[in-house]
Order: C-alpha cells, then structure tokens, then sequence
C-alpha cells in the first residue's frame, strides 16, 4: 500500500509534513460512509492522531509509523547518560514495542469483526491503528446494534445465564458506563488485546475478565 502525506497550512509558519501511512486514501475517498479529512491534530515521533470521517460523524485514530530517526534523548534519558548511544539491537527492540502496542483492544476488535463479516466498511483499523476513547462510542452507535445485555458478577459470571452469541463484539465497562475493552467472539473463541501486549484467542472469558476486574456490564454487539 502507497505511503500517503497530508499537508495542513498553518499560517504564516508553512506546512507540516504528517506521515500517515498504511491509510489508503483514494478507497476511503470512494467511500460514502467515511473519508479521511486532510486533519492531522497531533504529531509525534511514532504516532500521528488524525481525524477520520465515520458515517456521519468524526472519529480521531492513532496511526503508528516508524521513525525516520532515533530519538537519543530517549534512550539517554533512560540510561541516565548524556553521551549514550543506542545501537541497533535496542533501537529494533524500542521500535518493535511501540509497533505492538500500537494497536488497542477497541480497533483490535473492530478489526477482527470486519475481517470475519467480509464487510468493505473498514478502511482504517489494523495492527498500526488506535481508536481514542471518546470516539469509540461514535463507531458503535453508527455501525452495531446491541443484542444482548450481561451483568457481571463478583465472581465473575455472567447474567443471565445464556450463551453468547457467535460472532459478536463484546464492550465491556464499569459501574460508572466507561467503556474498558472490547473483543470479538468466534465459535468459542474470544479474540483480545491487552494494552501493549499482544493479541490473544482465549477459550474461557474468565480469563479475560481477571484483568478487567472493575466490569460490571458486557454489551454484545452486532453490525447493523
């Protein structure tokens, strides 16, 4: 897939150069329900946030790329030595976290969803992308309905006691409704990330509530 670069005026002080790459823009174009708007909001030396038009709102991601350059004030900083240079074996292994953490659960889920629905709607979540958390409500109320409804108890079981239904989009959250995690259920198996780690396909949804332990409620969502 073609690299893609995205200019923004900014007055007086010219353009900025934000790398956004793996976002196919032409197919994001063509499509009715999103495009990717020429709005870069923050760029970092991993990580560049974009807006990205969903249906008829607008979403902002985190695109991962990787670096052009070494940060050496990094890993100076955490050497606590002024004049230390990384080599190659650290940069690789500095650069391999921040590529497994770039994804979080909630596109990890998304993703896994689409992929299995051969649904054309998802241009935007993969292994290099994040959806922040005030957008992830966004994404929900315009592609998924919910389906079920489950409390979860101290012990962690599920209310009521039925099955769940295959192929789905678990959103787990708290007592106070914020939303916690999110992962996609296939016969049986329950696809999830954690953070930074990486992805997992666990059997028993115990095992995942254990890291969650503030969830009270799991909504099960399907797309519309």
């Amino acid at each position: 897939m073609k690299r893609i670069f995205l200019f923004l005026l900014l007055g007086a002080s010219g353009f900025i150069l934000a790398n956004t790459t793996n976002i196919n823009l032409v197919d994001c174009l063509k499509s009715e329900k999103k495009i990717i708007l020429p709005d870069t909001l923050k760029k970092g030396l991993h990580y560049t946030e974009i807006r990205v038009r969903w249906q008829n709102d607008t979403i902002v991601i985190r695109k991962y790329s990787e670096p052009s350059k070494v940060d050496t004030s990094f890993f100076r900083k955490l050497h606590n030595n002024q004049s230390y240079i990384p080599d190659s074996i650290e940069i690789n292994n500095n650069n391999a976290y921040f590529a497994t953490a770039a994804q979080n659960c909630h596109s990890y889920a998304l993703e896994c969803y689409f992929a299995h629905n051969n649904t054309s709607e998802n241009k935007i979540f993969d292994k290099t992308s994040s959806i922040l958390s005030d957008s992830y409500p966004k994404v929900l109320k315009a592609s998924f309905r919910i389906i079920q409804v489950f409390h979860v108890s101290k012990s962690k079981k599920l209310k009521p006691e039925q099955e769940i239904i295959n192929n789905s989009l678990l959103v787990f959250s708290n007592k106070y409704g914020t939303i916690t995690h999110s992962v996609f259920y296939y016969n049986g198996i329950f696809h999830t990330k954690n953070g930074i780690l990486k992805a997992e396909a666990k059997q028993d949804l115990a095992d995942i509530l254990k890291n969650y332990w503030d969830t009270t409620e799991i909504k099960v969502y399907k797309h519309l």
